[in-house]
C-alpha cells in the first residue's frame, strides 16, 4: 500500500520547504538539456534511500543515483518536486539532479481545525489536475515567519451519479510582513475520493487581486 508522509495538521513552514531540499549534484552551474522538473512520488526504501520515483503519468523510474533520506520514514512515499533525466539507453531508469519535498496532506473538514480556518491572501502561479493530485504553485508574500498551509474540505456532494468536491486552501501567514513572493509547492492527494469521469473539483483560494477565486476541474 502506498503511504503518504505524515505532517502536522496545520503547519508546514516556508522555511521547511526550503530546508528539506535534497541536492543530488554539486554542479550547480551545469545546464541539464534533457532534464525535466515535475511533481513526483518519491519512494524511501528500508535503508532510508530514495531509490525510485513515480510520475503523475504512472511511470516508475529507478534512480541511478540513490538519494540519502535519513530523516524520512522508511518504506514510504513522499510527494516531491524533482529534476531528473531519463536514461534512454535503459528504459525505466533515471538520474536525479535535485529533489525537494512538497506539502501534501488529505483535506480536513473545517471543524477539525482547532484554532479556526485561516485564508490569508496569496497569489497563484498555476493549478493543474494530474493523476491522483491537484498541484498548486502558490506565491504567498513573506519575510521570515512560519506560514501555515493545509487543505479544507468544505463539502462532498453526490447527486445523480455525479460527485462534486469543494475544497479551499488554508493559509495562515502568522502576521508575517508581506515583503516578497515566496514560491511554494503544494499538492492535494485525491486518491481517497475515488473520483470518476464527470465528477468535478472546485478549489477556492483567497487571492490578492480577485478575492475568493474558484478553479473548477472536471474528470
Amino acid at each position: 500500500m502506498r503511504q503518504s508522509q505524515s505532517t502536522s495538521p496545520l503547519l508546514l513552514s516556508l522555511l521547511l520547504f526550503t530546508l528539506i531540499c535534497i541536492s543530488c549534484d554539486d554542479e550547480s552551474d551545469y545546464v541539464y538539456p534533457s532534464a525535466v522538473t515535475e511533481f513526483v512520488d518519491a519512494h524511501v526504501n528500508s535503508a532510508h534511500l530514495i531509490d525510485k520515483i513515480t510520475t503523475d503519468q504512472g511511470e516508475t523510474l529507478s534512480l541511478e543515483n540513490k538519494v540519502s533520506a535519513k530523516e524520512l520514514q522508511a518504506d514510504s512515499y513522499y510527494r516531491s518536486l524533482c529534476m531528473y533525466e531519463t536514461n534512454h539507453a535503459e528504459p525505466g531508469r533515471a538520474k536525479v539532479y535535485s529533489l525537494r519535498l512538497v506539502f501534501a496532506s488529505v483535506p480536513m473538514p473545517p471543524e477539525e481545525f482547532a484554532h479556526g480556518v485561516k485564508t490569508d491572501p496569496l497569489s497563484i502561479q498555476s493549478i493543474w489536475l494530474k493523476g491522483d493530485y491537484l498541484n498548486i504553485i502558490a506565491l504567498p508574500k513573506a519575510q521570515n515567519i512560519t506560514h501555515g498551509f493545509h487543505f479544507i474540505q468544505d463539502s462532498l456532494v453526490s447527486h445523480g451519479g455525479i460527485t462534486n468536491l469543494y475544497l479551499k486552501l488554508y493559509h495562515d501567514q502568522n502576521n508575517d510582513l508581506e515583503a516578497y513572493e515566496q514560491k511554494t509547492y503544494l499538492s492535494v492527494p485525491l486518491k481517497s475520493y475515488s473520483m470518476q469521469k464527470g465528477d468535478s473539483i472546485y478549489f477556492r483560494v483567497n487571492t490578492y487581486k480577485e478575492g475568493l477565486k474558484t478553479w473548477k476541474f472536471t474528470y
